[in-house]
């Protein structure tokens, strides 16, 4: 008859990410265990799958500065062990942030991944667990990282990977990887790379670049859909002189960053990928249109606007005000929409749209927008949860929201002035619990 098994050598110590903690420990068998790490408000776990003797598991998603009890309990039954530690500090750019909420049991859990963009400090990635607790953030921020746009938890959910945007179609990206343990950084340079990216699932990234060109004596810059290949090689699927040519009797922004006399025609924004359908979804701000573009072909498989796109609108309420963000739906798909920020009764905020592509008939089905009506100037993002709810993120006022299909508040983070949030993603949970 085999003993159960029985803990010992066990082992808790912060990683190089304060609020992540390393737990190793041994068995005299093979063995499978439960970590759980126990702490007010809150717990996080981790179920090993492999039996072995030399065992490590991480514990993620904790808040800093916070007593928590570790447990390992063998499957077995046999003798557990056990740990006190407290967790370290987050840097002092994380953004100290209150939180409230209407109908809080509504609220769908799991993690935030957020760019927390501050106008002193820098800016960087920052994750906020289900109580809007900050639990992890990058512990060094890079030279440049002010243009820090989109972070999202990476596709392998062993890191966070995130975007400072180039300065120019000529300068470079920085795509940043760091892992969840704070581990050593991964910087891979793409050149013109801007403001969104996706991880695909075959390796590499897609996101968005620019397309200068000149017209007499006018710069006029477009936009492309550029995948990074795993090798590192970069292509270009499409660009907006592909389908589209700026009108030369109308003046455009000056918003492009590399040149402040150049005009930003198209100021495409955001980006997603439908594995289903192997197609990419762009937002063009500045033209107010969303487009379905075929990731083989680069060919725009649809164009939803207001005026001129391949659906009739149904309903007299609007599509579509200065998207910036876009998520494919099973019904079509739900946007951001900036709205005018010259319109003083413009209300920012997330608009589901439904689309029948039998008929070629576009429908805005589901708005929310904040009860204080922000408008968002830059950046800003909806994001559909797996249960129904929304999360909408207010970049420059430094809020987040999630709300339920019946527009009732369940979750709501907001920052002090200063400090505004840019894309968000909810994700179920942070990495696998092991190193």
């Amino acid at each position: 008859m085999v003993e159960p098994a029985a803990v010992f050598d066990l082992t808790v110590t912060l990683a190089d990410m304060p609020t992540v903690l390393e737990v190793r420990w041994r068995t005299d068998v093979p063995a499978l265990a439960t970590v759980i790490g126990r702490f007010a408000g809150g717990e996080v776990r981790v179920e090993e799958i492999e039996a072995v003797t030399d065992h490590a598991a991480l514990l993620v998603g904790i808040p800093a500065l916070t007593e928590v009890a570790v447990e390992v309990l063998p499957a077995d039954g046999g003798e557990a062990g056990t740990a006190t530690v407290v967790t370290g500090s987050l840097p002092s750019w994380v953004p100290d942030v209150t939180t409230e909420a209407d109908a809080p049991q509504a609220a769908e859990g799991g993690f935030t991944v957020v760019s927390a963009i501050g106008l002193l400090e820098g800016s960087g990635p920052v994750v906020f667990d289900g109580a809007g607790r900050p639990v992890w953030a990058v512990t060094r921020l890079l030279a440049g990282d002010s243009g820090v746009t989109r972070a999202r938890l990476s596709r392998d959910e062993r890191a966070i990977v995130y975007l400072n945007m180039a300065p120019s179609a000529d300068g470079d990206a920085q795509i940043v990887r760091v892992p969840l343990d704070g581990g050593e950084l991964l910087v891979t340079l793409v050149r013109g790379i801007h403001t969104d990216f996706v991880e695909l699932p075959s390796g590499g990234l897609a996101a968005l670049g620019w397309d200068v060109r000149t017209y007499g004596d006018r710069t006029i810059v477009g936009d492309t859909i550029v995948e990074l290949g795993p090798d590192g090689e970069a292509r270009v699927v499409w660009s907006a002189y592909d389908t589209f040519a700026p009108d030369l009797d109308e003046d455009y922004p000056n918003w492009y960053p590399g040149d402040p006399l150049a005009e930003d025609w198209t100021h495409v924004n955001g980006i997603a990928y439908d594995a289903d359908s192997d197609d990419y979804y762009v937002t063009m701000t500045w033209r107010s249109r969303v487009l379905r573009v075929d990731r083989g072909t680069g060919a725009v498989v649809w164009d939803l606007s207001d005026d001129g796109g391949s659906f009739a609108r149904v309903g007299s309420r609007y599509l579509l005000d200065q998207p910036h963000s876009v998520q494919p739906t099973a019904t079509g798909v739900l946007v951001f929409n900036r709205e005018d920020p010259i319109d003083p009764e413009s209300c920012s905020g997330a608009t589901d749209i439904t689309l029948n592509e039998a008929a070629f008939t576009a429908e805005a089905t589901w708005v929310y927008t904040s009860e204080a009506c922000l408008l968002t100037t830059f950046l800003g993002s909806a994001q559909r949860l797996p249960g129904g709810n929304t999360l909408v993120a207010f970049t420059n006022s430094g809020q987040l929201d999630e709300v339920t299909p019946a527009g009732e508040l369940a979750w709501r983070v907001s920052a002090p002035i200063g400090t505004g949030f840019g894309f968000a993603e909810r994700v179920p949970r942070l990495g696998d619990g092991f190193p």
